[in-house]
């Protein structure tokens, strides 16, 4: 479990939970998330974010939650128990899948809320700032795009 701060603005976009099972795109999002402003719970795994929803005091405005995270649990079923939790929670999901794949595999999400891996840094960014009703917002500051040509990926 890992806490990321705003570090590039004294202003607090929003809080998000980010749940992804690959460590190093975990870091790398939860970093680009930070630089752009907002407040980054990262964690691994479903049980994880479970126990950091709950340790959480601040309201959470976005999960963005893998499709896939374990064979117990997946970031549908993620999203939905938070959901009762926590009403009014956002989700975007990210998928190694095919979105088409994907919501004919009963993900019934739509496009705004789906990011195939690999993506730009740019895309996730926007699609958080879509989400999250900040029109304008997430476009790539100079010196963010560090990740391998602004690209997250699996390696």
């Amino acid at each position: 479990m890992k806490h990321h701060s705003a570090a590039k603005t004294n202003i607090l976009k929003a809080n998000i939970l980010l749940v992804e099972t690959d460590a190093r795109l975990r870091d790398e999002v939860s970093e680009a998330l930070t630089l752009e402003g907002y407040l980054v719970f990262a964690a691994a795994d479903g049980h994880e974010a479970f126990i950091l929803s709950e340790a959480i005091a601040h309201p959470i405005h976005l999960i963005i939650t893998d499709v896939i995270l374990d064979a117990h649990l997946n970031g549908v079923d993620l999203a939905r128990h938070l959901h009762v939790f926590r009403p009014g929670l956002k989700v975007l999901y990210l998928s190694g899948v095919p979105a088409d794949e994907s919501i004919r595999l009963d993900l019934q999400a739509e496009l705004d809320t789906y990011v195939s891996k690999p993506f730009q840094s740019q895309t996730l960014l926007e699609k958080t700032a879509r989400l999250l009703g900040r029109a304008g917002a997430g476009l790539i500051r100079p010196g963010i795009n560090r990740f391998k040509h602004g690209i997250f990926s699996k390696p």
